[in-house]
């Protein structure tokens, strides 16, 4: 085979290319890509790793046979243990491992892994020329039980026990010639462990029975008679079959005697075949997907209702929290709990103390995401489409560190996705996980790939019907900055029906959606989006600060013409019933022992007390002044602190904070530790960070590897690393497998 190219390594194992770009597994390179660098890599031991880690499920099968089997199977042995697999698929799969440096193949059909691939795969099948495995001696003992001549040398007596093995009359011979006890122990300890080491317990074997089983200089003691499971397994040991290791209590057959097995190393090769293709269309797209809106509805929630930090700690809200805000706000459980992880991860929301229960070891302390009200501020004030990249870009890249296995399995759904046509897709999310765990597995895994469609569908990337990019899914991944040049496109224009609905166009310009959602529901989305006006929605957005003319003067903007007259009845309807009950909070409480007291109170017109109980009362008027007054009655109140409410978390709060610090180590040591020195310099650098909102917030260069990037570099044109993510703390961070030949890894993030 000719020396492939890298974009056919590439091909064949995907993972190594996006490691080296700086996604998956590996941590963010500080050099660009170039084509010098990829090829150093893919010729590198790291690269054979990513690969082995991502080969296939048919591919996984051959490396198990070639682990059994020391590296090497000639022909006849290839042909043998893959009997039952499917020869265009084995073929594809042998291709792949050659591709990629992990094997190689030889003109008489045999395979073998290379020296590189070795070095990274352990052989599994237990063998008797492995050093130190079985002495000379005991050999000899296996010669004589399975009735052949004992050569004197041990590399002769090893040959001979193999080539018995691997006759099939002499194979014959010795399951004829193997009791009842010790057939049955062989064919179960086939079954439950094939060719690896298995526990001695699973198979109820005692320690004492695996001590009296193996190999010894010492005969037997006359007369001494040993359980049934015992004699069965000494039966196997000494005829070479069976070896056992008292120290771990295992057991497992040899490599020279698995053909005694009768069957392959691998039985299963069911693979998951491509899903078919459908046909997908990017009309009809919304302006700006509907998780902005989403998302703006449930900050505004959140700003009220801070959701509980877990007791675990994790950056993510909690099943309960998710499906309150997902009813709330109208919208899915699953694309609230995504927004949820996204919002915590660029830090829009801070875990802040809201209380305190217990002493001691008995002390709890409660948490809640609480939001940064200069943050959401400043983030509301950017056009949507930028907003709605950023939230992709956290998800591509978080802030905070990730499992590296999601994101691998992240960035591989993406380069797949990346390979359709335009108005392709994928029929079927289920298949689509079973294929894409088939060909990149064991890394990929069908229920993570299920998952990150889901994500991927609530976010806007991935169409609603089928597996696909969305339009403008597509033209993010290709160039986020494009995205961002259509902030203000989008229809202006809707029917207004005598039913009450609102039939919108799917690309409705994103203010106007807003605009709607507070005042009407969503029905049904397709062609068209149905709104429908809803009462309580007009009613609590008068409440908020509109007014019913102004929910009229939208509506017939939107139409172009005069409205139905029963929408104009229900909104000003809805609106009548927004102060129907009032609600006022109260600055002051008098509470007395005697209602005497709170009647003299009460008769002070000033103070304007409103009696709740006997002896409670309330006021708006300030506490110094009630005071005061209740003092010239003679009444001598006793003043009850309340606490100042705690200032909430901010990140700018914590910018000064880390500023501060550094500049007391600074005045303290003043260059006399130059430990101390870097440490305050980091102090500063994630202060700055903290307080840099528009680098929190911009457009990244690059969300994931696309295949014409990868094309680009190729060619001889370098591509700039993804930006690094806002947010993250200047001291070094993990590092993945292609560290090295990439760079550092990611940095981790303060803890919330």
């Amino acid at each position: 085979m000719m020396s492939p190219s890298p974009l056919e390594r590439v091909a064949a194992a995907p993972l190594t290319a996006l490691a080296l770009a700086g996604y998956g597994t590996a941590g963010r390179p500080v050099a660009p890509l170039d084509a010098r660098r990829l090829r150093t890599f893919l010729d590198s031991p790291d690269s054979v790793h990513l690969a082995l880690e991502s080969c296939g499920a048919v591919a996984g099968g051959l490396l198990t046979i070639l682990a059994a089997c020391g590296g090497r199977l000639d022909a006849l042995a290839l042909a043998y243990q893959t009997r039952s697999a499917n020869p265009a698929e084995l073929d594809a799969a042998l291709d792949r491992l050659e591709t990629t440096g992990i094997v190689t193949r030889g003109r008489d059909g045999s395979v073998a892994w290379t020296s590189v691939a070795a070095r990274r795969i352990a052989a599994s099948h237990r063998s008797m020329a492995e050093p130190n495995a079985i002495v000379n001696d005991d050999l000899a003992l296996v010669c004589r039980t399975l009735g052949i001549e004992a050569p004197e040398r041990k590399t002769d007596r090893l040959a001979a026990i193999r080539a018995t093995f691997a006759d099939q009359a002499a194979r014959q011979r010795i399951r004829d010639g193997l009791s009842i006890g010790a057939l049955v122990l062989f064919d179960d300890l086939v079954r439950l462990a094939g060719h690896l080491p298995i526990d001695a317990a699973a198979l109820g074997l005692s320690y004492w029975e695996l001590s009296t089983a193996r190999f010894s200089r010492y005969p037997t003691a006359p007369g001494l008679r040993l359980e049934p499971g015992a004699e069965a397994l000494r039966e196997l040991v000494r005829s070479g079959i069976v070896g056992v290791d008292t120290h771990e209590s295992q057991l497992w057959i040899w490599a020279e005697a698995w053909p005694l097995a009768g069957r392959p190393i691998v039985e299963d090769w069911s693979s998951a075949s491509r899903p078919p293709l459908g046909i997908v269309s990017s009309h009809g797209e919304a302006a700006v997907p509907s998780c902005i809106g989403v998302l703006d509805r449930l900050l505004d929630r959140w700003a009220e209702q801070p959701p509980a930090v877990l007791k675990n700690g994790d950056a993510r809200l909690g099943k309960t929290d998710a499906r309150t805000l997902a009813k709330a706000v109208s919208a899915d459980p699953v694309t609230v709990e995504v927004l949820g992880r996204i919002v915590i991860g660029m830090r829009l929301a801070l875990a802040d103390e809201t209380g305190r229960s217990g002493r001691g070891r008995n002390l709890r302390i409660d948490q809640a995401w609480c939001l940064d009200a200069d943050l959401h501020k400043a983030w509301t004030e950017r056009p949507p489409l930028r907003r709605w990249v950023r939230l992709v870009a956290e998800w591509c890249s978080p802030t905070l560190d990730a499992d590296p296995i999601v994101l691998a399995n992240r960035h591989l759904v993406l380069w797949e996705l990346q390979q359709l046509g335009p108005t392709e897709a994928y029929v079927g999310d289920d298949a689509f996980a079973a294929w894409i765990e088939d060909r990149h597995g064991p890394i990929a895994q069908a229920d993570r790939v299920a998952e990150i469609v889901t994500e991927l569908r609530a976010l806007g990337v991935v169409t609603a019907t089928g597996v696909a990019l969305t339009g403008r899914g597509r033209l993010a991944l290709a160039d986020p900055a494009a995205v961002t040049r259509d902030d203000e496109a989008g229809a202006t224009r809707a029917f207004v029906q005598t039913d009450l609905t609102v039939v919108a166009p799917p690309d409705l310009r994103h203010d106007l959606v807003l605009a709607l959602d507070r005042i009407a529901v969503v029905e049904s989305t397709g062609g068209v989006t149905i709104h429908r006006l809803d009462a309580g929605r007009i009613t609590r957005a008068v409440q908020a600060g509109d007014t019913p003319e102004g929910i009229v003067a939208l509506l017939e903007g939107l139409a172009g013409t005069v409205l139905p007259d029963t929408v104009t009845r229900l909104v000003h309807d809805a609106a009548a019933g927004a102060a129907s009950v009032r609600l006022a909070t109260a600055s002051t409480v008098v509470v007395v022992d005697d209602p005497a007291q709170l009647t003299t109170a009460c008769a002070i017109k000033s103070l304007r007390l409103t009696r709740l109980a006997p002896n409670v009362a309330v006021t708006d008027v300030a506490l110094a002044k009630v005071q005061a007054a209740l003092v010239t009655k003679g009444l001598a109140p006793k003043v009850t602190a309340t606490a100042t409410p705690k200032a909430a978390r901010s990140n700018a709060a914590l910018a000064e904070a880390a500023e501060r610090e550094a500049a007391e180590l600074r005045a303290r040591f003043a260059g006399a530790n130059p430990f101390i020195d870097r440490y305050a310099g980091q102090l500063e650098a994630r202060a700055a960070e903290l307080r840099d909102v528009d680098a929190r917030f911009a457009v990244p260069t690059a969300l994931t590897l696309t295949p014409e990037a990868l094309r680009a570099v190729t060619e001889g044109r370098p591509v700039a690393p993804p930006d690094a993510a806002p947010g993250r703390s200047a001291k070094p961070g993990r590092s993945g497998k292609a560290g090295g030949a990439g760079g550092p890894g990611p940095a981790g993030a303060d803890e919330p």
